[in-house]
């Protein structure tokens, strides 16, 4: 988590958020220049400071230079065990992501110019020993407790027919790809994540993230409705589901071949629909390739674009030239005309 923000904004200036817009007191007020004093004691301690919160309207926005940033490190849990946990069937998913809300809440492929078949799918399920669905998560904290964790997940997830649990550390043959996932959710950042691109030759992507409740239904409806559209356009459906505290992001991982002229146009073609039949449903994105952005921000439209109208007053006062990043998210600068900027 992030606390305390420097920021310079379009006109030049140097602001501090939070409590770093409280001046150390051990420093000189003719110390060099602002971004050479020192900061606030508790600059990264307390998000808010006296107040208004600014820190949210830099976050995807083109207001202004975010140079620095405090961060909230993890302190060692006392332990850490990593798991999978497979499932056999591709209509198991609206209850695994039922069980995930529950919890949450308490804290060799075949070589063909068209999507794979059901058959195939199997086949490489069982090839690569994973499932239909693949779960992964940890377990933090000392021996006892992560016991404990395990024994709710294993008695929860169990009760779906077919579901297989995987530690790392067993000696029976895990994927591969939980390996990796050990490391990331340990915090060990590793580039192997992104092999899923190398799925098409010359392997480029584009990420569709709707987002939606944490229920079977909505995920089950979401999943139906994208992998239609996937598979009409010709394309293999990639997607996976991100479990937060309350909302669910659908990451869908379009891969197309880049010097593919037909390739390119099909997939051009598909995300545009796919925003819009999202969006019937209520599902907007969080984010989006640059191209994009206007389609998007034209879906959050209520009280007619109401929150749209609000960021671009706010873009106009504090970068009045429209110097930083002009329509990033959909928020243009009065000085632009965004008919004649649209790259789609």
């Amino acid at each position: 988590m992030h606390c305390g923000l420097e920021i310079v904004l379009p006109n030049g200036e140097l602001i501090r958020t939070g409590m770093g817009a409280m001046p150390d007191p051990s420093a000189k007020s003719s110390a060099g220049t602002p971004d050479e004093q020192p900061g606030n004691r508790c600059w990264q301690l307390f998000n808010y400071g006296f107040g208004p919160y600014h820190d949210g309207i830099f976050s995807q926005s083109n207001y202004g230079v975010v140079v620095k940033m405090g961060m909230w490190l993890m302190p060692n849990p006392g332990g850490y065990q990593p798991y999978l946990i497979t499932f056999e069937k591709d209509d198991d998913l609206p209850k695994i992501v039922e069980i995930i809300r529950q919890l949450r809440a308490k804290k060799e492929y075949k070589d063909v110019n068209r999507p794979l078949t059901e058959e195939e799918l199997v086949a490489i399920q069982k090839q690569l020993n994973l499932g239909r669905w693949n779960f992964y998560g940890a377990l933090y904290g000392p021996e006892v407790i992560r016991n404990a964790g395990w024994e709710v997940i294993k008695g929860t997830f169990g009760k779906i027919e077919g579901s297989k649990f995987y530690w790392p550390e067993e000696g029976k043959k895990s994927p591969g790809v939980l390996d990796i996932r050990s490391k990331t959710l340990c915090g060990i950042p590793t580039t192997d994540e992104l092999k899923w691109v190398d799925w098409l030759p010359n392997g480029a992507h584009l990420f569709f993230s709707p987002i939606s409740e944490i229920t079977g239904d909505a995920a089950n409806h979401q999943y139906s409705i994208t992998k239609k559209r996937v598979i009409e356009a010709g394309f293999d459906f990639i997607g996976t589901f991100t479990i937060g505290m309350r909302e669910m992001h659908h990451i869908v991982c379009l891969v197309f071949d880049r010097e593919d002229a037909v390739q390119r146009e099909k997939m051009q073609k598909l995300i545009k629909v796919l925003i819009t039949d999202c969006a019937a449903h209520g599902w907007g994105e969080y984010r989006a390739h640059l191209a994009l952005m206007d389609q998007i921000a034209d879906t959050y439209s209520f009280n007619n674009h109401s929150l749209l109208k609000l960021s671009e007053t706010l873009k106009n006062a504090i970068d009045p030239n429209g110097i930083l990043a002009p329509g990033k998210n959909g928020v243009w600068p009065s000085n632009y005309n965004k008919a004649e900027w649209r790259l789609l």
